[in-house]
């Protein structure tokens, strides 16, 4: 499979640096710079002041070996591709002697302690991008109320905003500076972002998607007006104006992406068909990371089908 390096820039000034090979942005806060590296897929680690915190570890991505001792983990939600590197990351970083903390809700914390429930599906669809989900000796986990502000430090506290749509367990942090400076880790609370236009298509997946619950949540990020956001598929924005505009933009995909699949539908009666016209209209767009072709079509037919699901026209299964 080729592994490509995509990084989306956006629509405002950044510094972007490579370290190790590994890519870095660096934001400009009040309290200081706020530097993230991303390495690849959903997975990154940011450094803030004396602080490193490592997001959505995926296994199939970054040499751990090479990275910064730190001593917290968050995850945004318990798919293999944002939660199936957590155990080979604590395994390095117990190497490096840090005290580490996974911080989840309950709800997480019970499906990633349960890979069986959904890993077969997932290989299925992603095959070998998937690896080995292993299950995490319990004194890892922090377990976190959602919407509720916690203690980073003197200087940061941190939000677990529960952001569902995606999937019922989805949360956005949200880390906040002794200044109101507001950076939020989006996950897939706004979509997927591969555009340099910052019109994200709908993080649809199938079968736990649920188009209500993601338009209040893309309100509920609106209406907290971060600083800076940071998709997990993939890249950074900066500036409040330019978080509404993406997320109002996010709103419009939707809803255009509902009505093609209801008029391809209607049209053939075929699912295959309706993802084939999807894929021809967005190719460009549905990717990841280091997905090939097969399995862009692959993604293709699971936010179609979560679409579809959602709006009646295939049932839950």
């Amino acid at each position: 499979m080729k592994v490509f390096l995509l990084f989306f820039l956006g629509v405002f000034p950044m510094e972007i640096k490579k370290t190790n090979g590994i890519q870095k942005d660096e934001f400009q806060t009040s309290s200081g710079k706020f530097s993230v590296y991303f390495l690849g897929h959903a997975s990154l680690f940011f450094t803030y002041n004396d602080q490193v915190i490592y997001v959505d570890p995926c296994s199939q991505y970054g040499d751990y070996s090479s990275l910064p001792k730190a001593t917290l983990i968050l995850i945004t939600h318990h798919h293999f591709d944002h939660a199936g590197g957590i155990f080979p990351l604590i395994e390095f970083l117990k190497s490096k002697n840090s005290n580490i903390e996974i911080w989840t809700t309950e709800e997480m914390y019970t499906l990633i302690q349960n890979p069986a429930s959904y890993i077969e599906k997932a290989k299925k669809g992603f095959k070998d991008v998937v690896g080995d989900l292993t299950e995490i000796p319990e004194r890892f986990f922090s377990i976190q109320s959602s919407d509720s502000f916690l203690d980073l430090s003197d200087e940061f506290k941190i939000k677990m905003l529960r952001t569902p749509g995606h999937c019922n367990d989805h949360i956005s942090p949200i880390i906040v500076n002794s200044f109101n400076d507001k950076i939020c880790f989006l996950g897939e609370a706004f979509g997927i972002n591969l555009k340099s236009d910052l019109f994200p298509i709908p993080a649809s997946s199938a079968p736990a998607f649920n188009s209500t619950l993601y338009r209040n949540s893309i309100a509920k990020l609106l209406e907290m007006a971060p600083d800076i956001a940071i998709f997990s598929h993939f890249g950074g924005i900066q500036g409040k104006q330019n978080i509404k505009n993406t997320g109002e933009n996010a709103l419009f995909m939707l809803d255009s992406f509902q009505s093609f699949i209801r008029d391809s539908y209607c049209e053939s009666g075929k699912t295959q068909d309706v993802v084939q016209c999807i894929y021809e209209k967005y190719e460009d767009t549905i990717a990841t990371l280091s997905l090939d072709k097969e399995l862009s079509k692959d993604l293709a037919f699971t936010i179609v089908y979560g679409c579809m699901q959602d709006m009646g026209l295939k049932a839950r299964k």
